[in-house]
């Protein structure tokens, strides 16, 4: 009796963990169900809603294109689809078919953050054979997603006063929406405080000026964790891309050296 009550409280917590596995997935890699829709006779567009692809990659899945009627009627029918990111066509295929639907496979190789947006389908007749109107629908698909990034950037000293910048890797980018946090340690001759130099850091995105802290190395026991070397900026859609670097201003009192900064990218799940 107690092996049983055990073996089906075992299947129940394991079942629980599927579950929240599951969930927890679906959460980071949120698969797109595009809705059907139907295509004029005309030769006009007729669109998808869009979708967000936030990571780079392969973009792939299936479209299926075919007359609007019944059991072959009317004969067939051409129709274009194209794969759209933003108003920019990235991918064009052609589809010959009757009431039968028929797949076509759009593709798209994400090589940049410059390729992430928004995306959508349209699709309309070609007016060659036989015009008539058709549906459309899709396969549920996962588009490429942002992945979490970390790393040191490359280390540097600065002088009592002084103000430098410094250019963060393309690669410690963001590439999408979500949290941007910036930690610093460094060494100094600041003797006069027990913490050590103070150092100002901007996160500079084309210039201008998205997060800026005045604070001690992140590692110091001296001062509490408000004051230490910590930026945490949330991303925003429009701040996607750019250039980004640092500035960097010195202490009052004296130098520091051997600083290295850190970042890391959590992207916000979509």
């Amino acid at each position: 009796m107690i092996t049983e009550k055990f073996l089906s409280i075992t299947k129940l917590v394991l079942g629980l963990l599927v579950l929240l596995g599951a969930a927890g997935t679906s959460a980071v890699h949120a698969s797109v169900n595009l809705s059907s829709f139907e295509v004029p006779k005309n030769g006009g567009w007729a669109y998808s809603q869009t979708f967000n692809v936030s990571g780079t990659g392969e973009l792939k899945f299936a479209a299926k294109v075919a007359v609007k009627g019944f059991m072959g009627s009317g004969g067939n029918s051409e129709y274009q689809v194209q794969l759209l990111r933003g108003t920019t066509m990235v991918d064009s295929k052609t589809v010959v078919t009757n009431t039968q639907f028929k797949e076509v496979w759009l593709r798209f190789v994400l090589t940049s953050r410059s390729h992430t947006g928004t995306y959508r389908v349209r699709i309309r007749n070609t007016s060659n054979i036989n015009p008539q109107a058709g549906t459309a629908n899709f396969a549920t698909f996962d588009p490429p997603t942002a992945t979490a990034i970390s790393g040191n950037l490359d280390r540097f000293g600065i002088t009592q006063g002084n103000v430098l910048f410094r250019e963060i890797d393309p690669k410690y980018e963001p590439d999408s929406i979500g949290s941007y946090i910036l930690t610093a340690t460094w060494g100094s001759t600041c003797n006069l405080d027990p913490a050590g130099c103070k150092l100002k850091f901007e996160i500079l995105r084309n210039g201008a000026v998205v997060a800026t802290k005045t604070g001690y190395t992140y590692t110091t026991p001296f001062a509490p964790t408000s004051q230490k070397m910590r930026i945490v900026h949330q991303v925003q859609q429009n701040q996607i891309g750019g250039n980004w670097r640092l500035r960097v201003t010195g202490s009052s009192i004296g130098d520091a050296a051997n600083i290295i900064p850190k970042v890391q990218f959590n992207p916000a799940c979509q």
